[in-house]
Formats: structure tokens, C-alpha cells, sequence
């Protein structure tokens, strides 16, 4: 394990794509959306701003399948019980945060840190972690292809996930804002291409390429504003090409991923991959866990009322903010991962196959059951805490 951990991999690539996120967030929950009716400037600002860092979200599959010789020979498996660990600490760190800030617990936001899933708050974080511990097994297959085989497979995958969205303007497979799994692997499939093929070295002037597909999907949203405004009377289809899985934004997410990973070549950006994946990790759990959303959406949401300056300005500080932040939690994770108390509670939840895991699993029941009077207890006073508080709330209405 240590001798996996050791091994380097370009950064540029992570950093641009968390910056990215945590900006995308920034616009989503700290953002009042302007209506072009109203504010026609801060709509096109807004626009232009939202399909730029849309592209965060397809540069960490696009980034391991470029990358799949090195994830490939390590145990992925062994990796998932740190994320989870890290992902507990993080998420009780904020929701430490806001009790303290507020002084309101709800237990909901304690519940859900056990149980993500079961509310759909992690799609894009579950779809890259199953793509991650699927590619050994992925890319054992994929490698036995041939060329001609691969660029067939290419062609008619980009033309059933990418092109008929973009023509049909529907979201034909259900890729959620490209969260959906489906479409994750699929990214990982074209960052693998890229890879096989040698394009990164086939293609020149990466940064033309990137400067004229942003330069584009500004263009579009331009002259779908004004297609919209005589054909509807309103912007509303304005942002039809700012999707992630239209052709504009693959071809967007492809150039800015082909030129960061040429720079990072030339400056030599490394980190470890425990410090990737806690980066990662962080930027997550830190843009997608709800009780944050919520608070800041509802109290510290950014108005519209301010100067265009002031108002863009605004947004830079909200995403400079939740940067520092990130950078915070990012290097108390670290520091954390060094401990011993740490490295005993993994070592102890760790799992190299399957047959580890039942195993864990196994220990796991029977060590609560050795200790089940303990949690008869536990659930007896929550439950008799929860009658107290519905018979208090019944007394006051």
C-alpha cells in the first residue's frame, strides 16, 4: 500500500477541476440567477460563467482514464474505506459548523451522514468512485481491443451520448447534468482513447482549440438568446448547448482537459494520490453536502441589486472563500491521515476483495451483537426522546 501511495501523478488537471466545481457551486447556491428581462448584462455574465466551469465535472473521468495505467495497478478497493472515513469527518465538520453558527440541530443532517445515497446527494461522487474501483477490471477489458475496434466503439457511443442530445435537445439517457453514472464511464472511456491513441500529441495548438470552443459556446448562447427571444418572446432556451453532454461541451471539456494536461507535463505539477483524492473528496462533500446548500442559498445568497462590478465581484469573494475553506479541511485531512489513531480504525475497516469485505461485515455484526445491550439502551432513550418532543410539541399548539 505504501509503495502505491508513493507514486506521483499530474495535479493541474484535479486543481482545475475542484476550482471549477467549487465556482459552479458558488453560482448555483450563493448566486440569485438573473433574468434577461431584468438584468440582461448579469444574464450573459451568468451564462458565459456557468458553461466555463461546467466543464469541472467531466475532467476527473476524463482525468483517470488518461491516466488508467497507473489506477489500474493499484488496490482500489483497499481506498474506499478512507474515503468514507474521510468523507464522515468532513461531513460532521460542517455540520458542527452550522450548529455552532445557528444553534438548530436537526438530527436529519446527523442521520444522512451514514445513509448519502438514499437521498441522491453524492450521484456524481458514487458514479466516480464506482468508475474507480471498476477500472482494473475495465480497462483489462478495453485493452484487448483492437484500434479499428476502439474508434468504432468511439464514433458510435459519441454519437448516441453526445450527438443525438445535441440535435434532439432532450436528455435522452437520463445523464443528470453529468452526474449519471453511464455518462461518467463513458468520459472515462474518451480520456482512455485519448490516451491509446496518442491525441494529446496528434492534436496542435491545444490552447486555439480551447480558446475557440469556449469562444463558441459563448457564441451560442448569444444567438440562442436571440432565437429564443423572437421564436418564444422570452431566453429560455438560451443555455440549449450549455449542457454538459452537448457536442459544444464535450468538445469544451476535451480541449481544456488536453491543455492542462500538456502544461502539467511541462511544469511537472505532481502530488501523491492521497492527496488528489482528499482534494477531491473535500471539494465534494464541501459543494454537494445539503445542510451547506441550504444555509447558504437561504442566508447568505448573493443579491442582484448591487452594481454589475459589485455583483461579479461578489461571486469571486464567495469562491474565494469556499477555497480557503477547502484548503483548511484539505490539510486537517492530511494531517489526520498521519495519525496513528487513523491509520488503526483503516487498517481495521480496509478490504483488499470481496471476500475481505464479507468478512468485515461478519466481525462488524458480531461485535454488535457481543455489545447489543449498549444500543437496546441507546435506542430506547431515542426513541423515548423523540415521544417527549412530539408531546412538548403537542402542548404548544
Amino acid at each position: 500500500m505504501k509503495k502505491n501511495e508513493s507514486k506521483n501523478y499530474e495535479f493541474l488537471t484535479i486543481l482545475i477541476a475542484c476550482f471549477l466545481i467549487i465556482m459552479q457551486r458558488v453560482l448555483l447556491s450563493a448566486t440569485t440567477v438573473p433574468t434577461y428581462t431584468l438584468y440582461p448584462g448579469k444574464f450573459y455574465i451568468y451564462s458565459f460563467m456557468k458553461v466555463a466551469v461546467g466543464a469541472g465535472l467531466s475532467l476527473v473521468p476524463l482525468y483517470m482514464g488518461y491516466h488508467y495505467q497507473k489506477i489500474a495497478n493499484i488496490k482500489v478497493l483497499r481506498y474506499l474505506s478512507s474515503f468514507f472515513l474521510l468523507y464522515m469527518v468532513i461531513a460532521l465538520t460542517n455540520n458542527v459548523f452550522f450548529y455552532i453558527k445557528s444553534s438548530a440541530l436537526n438530527l436529519r443532517d446527523y442521520w444522512i451522514i451514514l445513509f448519502p445515497i438514499s437521498q441522491n446527494y453524492f450521484i456524481y461522487a458514487v458514479s466516480c468512485v464506482l468508475l474507480f474501483c471498476s477500472i482494473p477490471l475495465l480497462t483489462k477489458r478495453l485493452n484487448t481491443l483492437s484500434t479499428d475496434r476502439l474508434k468504432r466503439i468511439t464514433i458510435g457511443l459519441t454519437i448516441a451520448f453526445v450527438l443525438l442530445p445535441t440535435l434532439f435537445n432532450k436528455d435522452i439517457w437520463g445523464f443528470q447534468e453529468g452526474k449519471n453514472v453511464v455518462w461518467i464511464f463513458y468520459l472515462f472511456f474518451i480520456g482512455y482513447v485519448v490516451k491509446q491513441l496518442n491525441l494529446e500529441k496528434k492534436i496542435k495548438f491545444k490552447f486555439l482549440h480551447l480558446g475557440f470552443s469556449l469562444g463558441l459556446l459563448f457564441g451560442l448562447i448569444l444567438l440562442m438568446t436571440q432565437v429564443s427571444l423572437f421564436i418564444r418572446g422570452d431566453a429560455s432556451t438560451a443555455n440549449r448547448f450549455s449542457v454538459p453532454y452537448s457536442l459544444f461541451s464535450v468538445y469544451y471539456a476535451l480541449s481544456l482537459f488536453l491543455f492542462s494536461e500538456s502544461i502539467a507535463q511541462k511544469i511537472s505539477l505532481k502530488a501523491t494520490g492521497t492527496f488528489i483524492a482528499t482534494s477531491l473528496i473535500v471539494t465534494q462533500v464541501l459543494t454537494s453536502w445539503p445542510l451547506t446548500n441550504y444555509r447558504v442559498s437561504t442566508f447568505w445568497k448573493i443579491k442582484l441589486s448591487s452594481s454589475g462590478l459589485n455583483w461579479l465581484l461578489n461571486i469571486l469573494k464567495y469562491t474565494g472563500i469556499y477555497l480557503l475553506i477547502a484548503i483548511s479541511l484539505i490539510t486537517i485531512c492530511l494531517l489526520l491521515q498521519k495519525s496513528s489513531l487513523y491509520k488503526t480504525r483503516i487498517n481495521d475497516l480496509s478490504f483488499d476483495s470481496p471476500t475481505q469485505f464479507y468478512q468485515k461485515l461478519r466481525s462488524i455484526k458480531s461485535w454488535i451483537y457481543r455489545r447489543k445491550a449498549f444500543f437496546f439502551v441507546t435506542i430506547f432513550f431515542y426513541f423515548f426522546t423523540c415521544v417527549q418532543l412530539f408531546l412538548l410539541l403537542g402542548c404548544i399548539i
